[in-house]
């Protein structure tokens, strides 16, 4: 049995997804090489994924990776198997010089597995509820589309305004354009709908949505738009097409109503610390870092003068003694105010998001 067939037999023992979703994933999404398995005996017991995803992040755009698809056969539960497979992820993502990894738990327990390896729940989102309106009058400036089924031409399309709103998130795990068109096919197979707002006698998107009826609801999985007419619009569109459904709008998050939903870790600490160097060259810091899972990144950053050097002397003498979650935590801004003062230079106040991660 080759690697695509164990990992494939374990899904469907470990997960609940429909037959059509795995053929799916394992079309767009799979790849031996990002996949690793656990083995004993001759038989799979465990595998994950490392899917590559581009992140905006202090001004520029880094390399990351997804853990995806990380399961146990029931049976070989509880003995390690996972948490050795994990930090045979960390070495080889710290070998294709990834910057950050992340992830989704699959329920709320498994945030604390995984903050015994170093991940820190930093992605949040927030949710607005829109109810529907006893009577509601389409706008005359605002024209939407909803087409009824995926065809990657009209998809194609829309990724150039899709991608330049996504940009200007400033710490936002991006989508490039290939994974674009396999969140809108997915979407559409699971019964979804892209509404797209244009402005009248024109050809060019000012507001596009991509929503997904949920039993008792409607999940706004990601809205854009130009003003707040289009905003109205598209919100009419939606109720239009999905009539007497309260619309469940999941956007990033505000500094109240927040709801947590995905967890990061530095995976090369030097490649992300000689940014911030680069980027704040007024910073003089020094700081001894132990990462248990991954012995690369343990030693000593001194920052100065727009450079980060690496020892491994303990007799370099430092500003402050850290661990890998307390360091992801404040390179990505997240609770800054939680955070120990001696790393204050390395702040910046952000709120990382994460979303359309065919979790």
């Amino acid at each position: 049995m080759d690697k695509e067939q164990q990992v494939m037999e374990l899904w469907h023992r470990c997960f609940q997804d429909t037959e059509e979703f795995i053929r799916f994933y394992f079309q767009h999404k799979y790849k031996d090489e990002d996949s690793l398995v656990y083995e004993a005996e001759g038989k799979a017991l465990a595998a994950l994924q490392m899917i590559p995803y581009p992140m905006s992040w202090a001004g520029i755009t880094v390399p990351t990776v997804y853990i995806s698809g990380a399961c146990t056969l029931p049976e070989a539960r509880n003995r390690g198997i996972m948490t050795l497979l994990l930090q045979a992820a960390f070495i080889e993502m710290f070998k294709r010089r990834t910057a950050f990894s992340t992830l989704i738990p699959a329920n709320d327990h498994l945030f604390d597995y995984y903050a015994r390896i170093g991940y820190v729940p930093v992605f949040e989102y927030s949710s607005q509820y829109y109810f529907p309106a006893p009577e509601e009058k389409m706008s005359i400036n605002i024209r939407t589309s909803v087409p009824e089924s995926y065809q990657e031409q009209w998809a194609q399309a829309l990724f150039p305004y899709f991608d330049h709103h996504m940009q200007k998130r400033t710490c936002c795990i991006q989508h490039p354009y290939e994974d674009f068109l396999a969140i809108i096919e997915e979407l559409y197979m699971s019964g979804g709908r892209v509404i797209i707002a244009f402005r009248k006698n024109s050809g060019i998107p000012v507001g596009l949505v991509l929503a997904l009826p949920e039993k008792e609801e409607v999940v706004v999985k990601e809205i854009f738009y130009e003003s707040t007419e289009g905003k109205e619009a598209l919100l009419a569109a939606i109720r239009k097409y999905f009539p007497n459904l309260p619309l469940l709008c999941k956007i990033p998050p505000h500094q109240l109503n927040t709801e947590r939903l995905g967890m990061a870790r530095i995976i090369d600490v030097h490649q992300v610390l000689e940014h911030m160097a680069r980027l704040r060259p007024e910073i003089s810091l020094s700081i001894h870092l132990n990462d248990i899972q991954l012995e690369n990144n343990t030693g000593i950053y001194t920052l100065s003068g727009g450079q980060c050097l690496l020892s491994t002397k303990t007799s370099v003498e430092t500003n402050i003694e850290t661990d890998i979650a307390t360091l992801t935590k404040a390179l990505l801004g997240y609770q800054t105010e939680l955070l120990p003062s001696s790393l204050a230079p390395l702040f910046t106040e952000s709120r990382p998001y994460m979303n359309l991660m065919l979790e």
